[in-house]
């Protein structure tokens, strides 16, 4: 039976599984596909195994075949590197004799009249003037993330982009998610500030609040997305937002969840510290 490591409690977990059985997370088609992948690829690797050791058994009898034939044939060999060496003796020992430095002139070279000196031009080419450096490629801003598929059938999933709010541009964050009971559940933005999440189905709206860690550089807290999001809004129109939003404004937000919603989509906006 093929197994692979569960994402939550790093336990093996045989890959047609749908949810683990140690610590009960559900398996995605993702992790179910890249499972079976697995499977067939070691299966093919067994398969294989005999193939390759045909094929290293031929290779050492062909190996020693040819070390048998150099052996056998080691005579001419030994005599052309003889002769090499010899050769590479000689050409040592003329290059060592200063007389070989020197030609010896003909005394037919006299008579013949001398050779018209040839002018010598040389035309110097100015330099292109060095092309000025290359302006710094803009900082990419925050792209929404693209609706994802929907999870298993007793789960909701949340997605979203977690971006400054002054320059656009994603950032590093961790969204904490929290229930009206107290239980807490983490998800980490990648590197273009997306994250996913998915929640039991059970919970209904504003059961579950978000809200984002403390990140370097920026203000507690963070700004919902309103209508139009800050991402389709002018500079001036997000300046004035940032200026008019208080700490208050920056507290948890609660996870909106309608009732036949399956894939939910939630961004948020920090400000920097400067902004205040």
């Amino acid at each position: 039976m093929i197994t692979a490591a569960c994402p939550g409690c790093l336990k093996p977990v045989p890959v047609e599984q749908e949810l683990c059985p140690h610590c009960g997370r559900p398996r995605d088609e993702n992790e179910i596909e890249l499972g079976r992948d697995l499977a067939r690829r070691e299966l093919l690797a067994r398969r294989q195994r005999p193939r390759k050791l045909v094929a290293l058994a031929v290779a050492a009898a062909a190996a020693a075949g040819a070390s048998s034939f150099a052996w056998l044939n080691r005579g001419p060999a030994v005599a052309a590197f003889k002769k090499a060496r010899t050769d590479f003796a000689a050409e040592v020992e003329r290059v060592r004799d200063p007389r070989s430095q020197f030609k010896v002139r003909d005394r037919t070279d006299e008579a013949s009249p001398a050779a018209d000196p040839v002018e010598l031009t040389a035309t110097l080419t100015a330099a292109p003037p060095a092309a000025p450096p290359a302006a710094p490629a803009p900082a990419p801003t925050a792209v929404p993330q693209r609706v994802p598929p929907p999870p298993f059938k007793n789960y909701r999933r949340v997605y979203g982009v977690v971006y400054d709010a002054a320059t656009l541009k994603p950032v590093a964050a961790t969204i904490v998610f929290t229930t009206d009971s107290g239980l807490k559940a983490t998800a980490t933005t990648d590197a273009a500030g997306h994250y996913m999440f998915d929640t039991d189905r059970t919970y209904r709206d504003g059961e579950i609040s978000i809200s984002v860690t403390p990140v370097p550089g920026y203000r507690e807290g963070m700004i919902e997305e309103g209508n139009p999001p800050l991402l389709d809004r002018p500079e001036d129109s997000r300046q004035k937002t940032i200026e008019e939003t208080t700490d208050f404004d920056l507290g948890p937000a609660p996870l909106r969840i309608f009732e036949d919603q399956q894939v939910i989509e939630a961004n948020f906006a920090v400000i920097p510290e400067a902004r205040r």
